[in-house]
C-alpha cells in the first residue's frame, strides 16, 4: 500500500463513510476509488483536491506530507475559504493550479 491509499481509507473509515459516499459526494465512479485505496490507481490534481474536501483533510495530508488531519491546512493559507466550495469549483482550482505548475515548468526548461 502507499500512504495515499492507507489514508484514503483510514480517513474514510474515521469519518464512517462507504466507498460509495465518497464516490458519489467527490463525482467519481465506486471502482475508481476502490483503485485508489487498493493503490491501483492514482488520482489526478483536481480530484485529489475533491477527495481531500469531501473527507475533510488536506491533500498534504492524504499524501503523507503532513501528519495534521486539519482541513485544507495548508491550501487554506494561500486561498481563504478554499474548503467552502463545492467539488465543482474546487475542480476549476485544481486544473488551474495545474495550469500555473506546467506554465512555471515551462519556463524553467526555458532557462536551463
Amino acid at each position: 500500500m502507499t500512504v495515499l491509499a492507507d489514508r484514503l481509507r483510514a480517513t474514510r473509515e474515521a469519518r464512517d463513510l462507504t466507498q460509495s459516499d465518497v464516490a458519489r459526494a467527490a463525482g467519481v465512479d465506486l471502482r475508481t476509488v476502490r483503485a485508489y485505496e487498493a493503490a491501483a490507481k492514482t488520482p489526478s490534481a483536481p480530484t485529489l483536491i475533491r477527495l481531500a474536501s469531501v473527507l475533510g483533510v488536506s491533500v498534504d495530508y492524504l499524501l503523507g506530507l503532513v501528519d495534521e488531519h486539519t482541513a485544507h491546512a495548508s491550501a487554506e493559507c494561500l486561498v481563504p475559504g478554499l474548503s467552502r466550495l463545492d467539488s465543482r469549483d474546487l475542480e476549476t482550482v485544481g486544473e488551474l493550479v495545474a495550469r500555473f505548475l506546467a506554465n512555471a515548468e515551462r519556463r524553467r526548461d526555458r532557462a536551463a
